[in-house]
């Protein structure tokens, strides 16, 4: 999913997915709009998985494990999604190579 082409059914896409349970996840864009949604490994930070992805322009809060943020049951909330893909039109990409903190929705 792109910046250019987002939608309600590909963000949930996306986000079903993601395994809750299997640790914490990074909603991330880069500097082609590309909206990716990674697993946040356990040998790397929030901070450190940004510096990992030199093409990242966009970071969202992480999302904590076990709590429904991504995953199956994150992906048929419509508010939640709606939310999400309400805040994700908002952006707008620039050349800057630093990276947009987004931590409210």
């Amino acid at each position: 999913m792109n910046l250019n082409n987002l939608s309600l059914q590909g963000l949930k896409e996306v986000f079903q997915a993601a395994d809750d349970e299997a640790g914490h996840h990074v909603l991330w864009i880069d500097a082609k709009g590309d909206v990716r949604l990674d697993l946040l490994t356990d040998d790397l930070s929030p901070v450190g998985f940004q510096i990992a992805q030199p093409d990242m322009r966009v970071r969202f809060e992480t999302f904590c494990q076990g709590n429904e943020y991504v995953g199956q049951k994150a992906a048929s909330d419509d508010n939640w999604m709606n939310l999400l893909l309400a805040r994700l039109q908002k952006i707008e990409l620039s050349d800057s190579a630093s990276v947009q903190f987004i931590e409210t929705y």
